[in-house]
């Protein structure tokens, strides 16, 4: 069960890794450069790879409008259970989907992505420990 949920979270890291090298830089309506993901190739592989997540019982269910990587940090850091010292923050403009990825660096798994829609209404979260 560990051996899967570090696998997993060595798979999003790279699969983050992958696309932000692949893929331009994209800005919100404040000109702010967010790296970009496809929420659909994130969500489609936390349900074909049994990765361990939630879809329901968050936290934040009261719109809340974001518009710059610091609101989708506020309003993601509601959902987080783990210790963390690094936050990245990633963007699907198709979607107005925000990802956050909260870790501690050098650590080997313990992270937590959550992600939001444009009006901060959590729609997933991943872990990895």
């Amino acid at each position: 069960m560990v051996k899967k949920i570090i696998i997993t979270c060595l798979s999003l890291f790279a699969t983050l890794i992958a696309i932000s090298g692949c893929t331009p830089n994209e800005t919100v309506e404040n000109d702010e450069t967010i790296e970009v993901f496809s929420y659909e190739e994130h969500y489609n592989s936390f349900i074909n790879d049994s990765a361990i997540g939630q879809e329901d019982g968050f936290k934040n269910t009261t719109e809340t409008p974001i518009s710059t990587k610091e609101q989708a940090i506020n309003v993601a850091q509601n959902e987080v259970t783990i210790e963390y010292n690094q936050i990245e923050v990633f963007y699907d403009k198709e979607c107005d989907m925000y990802m956050v990825v909260f870790y501690t660096e050098d650590a080997f798994g313990g992270c937590q992505s959550v992600y939001l829609n444009d009006v901060g209404l959590t729609k997933l979260i991943i872990y990895g420990e």
